[in-house]
C-alpha cells in the first residue's frame, strides 16, 4: 500500500461520525425556499434566496477565504480581515440579522454540526513556538466563543492552517510550517480535529501541492456518507498532476478516481489537469470543474524560446463522476457550479483572468445576473444530496425477463443483461439463420427524477455485433403494472422486462 493510501486510510477510521446528521428532503420546486447560497466579494459577504437578497455583511476578505455553512442549514459564516483577520462574519437567513464575532488572528473555519462552528486562533505569534486555540460558538445564541486548548502540535514558524471539510462533530484540517513547504504549497500534515480541541493527526500528504479542495456528504450515489479530497503532484512549473480520492467511512475503502477521460484523445503527454473546484450534487452525485493543459517545450535540436509554455486543451468546465469516468455536463468556461436540483441552479463564469467571477442564476436553462467581482460561492448542505438512493433503487433489484433476455439488477447499482438474437457470425444483428448470444454490462445511477443506466461494455457470440452498443444510455422505470419495469431507450424504444411474479404474457413481457 502506497503512503497516500495509507494516509487516506487513516482519515476515514477519524472520520467515523460522518453518517450522524440526516438531511431534509429536498423539493424539487424551482421556486421554493431552498434556492439558499451565499457568494463572497472583496467587501461583502451576501445570502440569497434564487434572485433575493436574503442578508448582507460587509468587510475586508481576502481572494482565498470559502464560506461555510452551518450543518443545519440556517447560518453561513467567513473569516473576515484579508491581512489582519479579527473576526468572524455571520449572517442568520432566518432572522436575517448579521454580526460578527470576535477571533484573533484566525484560521481554518469549520462547521462541527447545528448551529455550531469552529475556527482556530493563535494566542502568541512568536519568537516562542505559536500554540492554537478552538474558538467555538453556538450561533443560535449571542455568547462569547468558548476557548478551548488543542492539541495541535506547538511550533515556529508558525504552521499554517487550513480546514478542508467540516463533519459532524469535527473537521478535517491540514497544517505546514512555512519554511518546509515547496513554492506549490506542500507537503502538508493532516489532522482531524474534534469540537472539544482534541486534534489528531492521520499522516502527511507526501505531496509537493496544497491538498483539496475537499468535499464531504452523509448521503451519496453509492448509498452513503463519501469524502472527496484533491491531491496531486507538481513536476515542473508546467507539468502537474491533479487527482481525487473518495474515501467511504464505513467500509475504510478508498477509490482513487482515474482523471485520463478529463484530458482529449491524442492529449496524454506532458501536460496538467487542475481541480479548481469539488461538491456532492443533489443527485448524489461528485462534480468538479477541471480543466487540462498540454505543456509546449523546444525541441533539443532546435532551441526555442516559449514564453507561455500551457496549451489548454479541456477549458475550465463542468464534470460529473458516473461509475468511474468523468462526463462532460457543461464545456463551460465555468469556475464553480452548484445546482439545487433539475432545473435550478447558480453558476460563476470567469471574469476574463482575474481572480473573480460573475454570478448566474440559472432557472428553466434562463440565467439572470446576480453580481460581478465574486470570488466564491457556497450552497447550504441540506441542498446536496437529498434522498436515499439505495432505498429509491432497492425496488428494481433482482432479476426480469422479456422475450429471450434476461435482465439482472444488482444493489451495488450494476446489472448484467443476457439474451439470444438472430444474425450471421462476424455479422450484424436482424440477419436469419444463425442464433446468438450476448452480453451488456450496465451501470445504473440515482437521481431525483429517475434512474439512468448506461451499457460500459457488451460482446456477442462469434464476433456477432451485440444489440446492446456501448454507450447505449436509457432510463428505468417502474411500469403500471405490478412487477414489470420499462427500460426507455434514448432513441425512443421501450422495453418491459418482468419480474419473478408475473406469468408469461405475449403482451406485457418484451419490446
Amino acid at each position: 500500500m502506497s503512503v497516500r493510501k495509507r494516509i487516506f486510510l487513516a482519515i476515514l477510521v477519524s472520520l467515523n461520525l460522518l453518517g450522524v446528521v440526516a438531511l431534509v428532503r429536498q423539493d424539487e420546486t424551482p421556486c421554493s425556499a431552498n434556492l439558499l447560497y451565499a457568494y463572497l466579494t472583496q467587501d461583502s459577504l451576501v445570502a440569497m434566496l434564487g434572485t433575493r437578497l436574503v442578508g448582507k455583511i460587509t468587510g475586508r476578505f481576502s481572494s482565498d477565504a470559502s464560506p461555510i455553512w452551518t450543518l443545519d442549514g440556517r447560518y453561513v459564516a467567513v473569516i473576515e480581515g484579508a491581512d489582519d483577520p479579527q473576526q468572524i462574519a455571520v449572517i442568520d437567513t432566518k432572522t436575517h440579522i448579521s454580526r460578527y464575532i470576535p477571533c484573533r488572528d484566525c484560521t481554518g473555519l469549520a462547521a462541527f454540526g447545528g448551529s455550531e462552528i469552529g475556527a482556530i486562533s493563535l494566542t502568541n505569534q512568536g519568537p516562542a513556538p505559536a500554540s492554537y486555540r478552538l474558538l467555538r460558538s453556538n450561533l443560535i445564541d449571542t455568547a462569547p466563543p468558548v476557548s478551548l486548548s488543542t492539541d495541535f502540535p506547538t511550533s515556529w514558524p508558525i504552521m499554517k492552517l487550513r480546514s478542508l471539510v467540516g463533519l459532524p462533530g469535527q473537521a478535517l484540517f491540514a497544517g505546514a510550517e512555512p519554511d518546509k513547504l515547496s513554492a506549490y504549497g506542500g507537503p502538508e500534515e493532516l489532522f482531524v480535529l474534534d469540537r472539544e480541541g482534541s486534534a489528531r493527526s492521520v499522516g502527511g500528504t507526501d505531496s509537493n501541492i496544497q491538498v483539496g479542495p475537499a468535499a464531504a456528504t452523509t448521503r451519496s450515489i453509492y448509498g452513503g456518507p463519501r469524502v472527496a479530497i484533491v491531491g496531486g503532484w507538481h513536476n515542473s512549473a508546467c507539468e502537474a498532476t491533479q487527482d481525487i480520492t473518495i474515501l467511504d467511512p464505513a467500509t475504510q475503502k478508498i477509490v482513487n478516481v482515474q482523471m485520463d477521460s478529463v484530458r482529449p484523445a491524442g492529449h496524454h503527454n506532458a501536460g496538467g489537469i487542475a481541480v479548481t473546484d469539488i461538491w456532492w450534487g443533489y443527485d448524489g452525485h461528485l462534480y468538479a470543474t477541471i480543466q487540462a493543459w498540454d505543456c509546449r517545450y523546444g525541441r533539443d535540436d532546435e532551441p526555442e524560446i516559449i514564453d507561455e509554455p500551457k496549451v489548454i486543451v479541456t477549458p475550465s468546465s463542468l464534470w460529473r463522476l458516473e461509475a468511474d469516468r468523468w462526463v462532460k455536463v457543461d464545456s463551460g468556461p465555468l469556475r464553480a457550479v452548484r445546482m439545487f436540483n433539475r432545473e435550478a441552479r447558480v453558476i460563476l463564469v470567469p471574469d476574463g483572468n482575474s481572480v473573480y467571477g460573475v454570478l448566474y442564476m440559472e432557472i428553466r436553462g434562463r440565467g439572470v445576473l446576480v453580481a460581478r467581482s465574486v470570488l466564491a460561492i457556497a450552497v447550504r448542505r441540506d441542498s446536496d444530496t437529498s434522498f436515499d438512493a439505495k432505498k429509491t433503487f432497492a425496488p428494481y433489484v433482482g432479476v426480469w425477463w422479456q422475450h429471450g433476455y434476461t435482465l439482472t439488477i444488482k444493489s451495488d447499482f450494476t446489472g448484467e443483461l443476457v439474451g439470444f438474437n438472430f444474425g450471421t457470425p462476424g455479422g450484424t444483428i436482424d440477419q436469419p439463420g444463425y442464433l446468438y448470444r450476448e452480453r451488456a454490462i450496465l451501470v445504473f445511477a440515482v437521481k431525483i427524477y429517475g434512474i439512468t443506466g448506461t451499457v460500459t461494455s457488451s460482446e456477442g457470440s462469434d464476433g456477432t455485433a451485440p444489440a446492446w452498443k456501448v454507450g447505449t444510455k436509457f432510463m428505468l422505470h417502474m411500469n403500471a403494472y405490478p412487477g414489470v419495469i420499462d427500460l426507455n431507450y434514448s432513441q425512443g424504444k421501450i422495453s418491459h422486462y418482468c419480474g419473478p411474479r408475473i406469468a408469461y404474457r405475449s403482451g406485457l413481457c418484451g419490446g
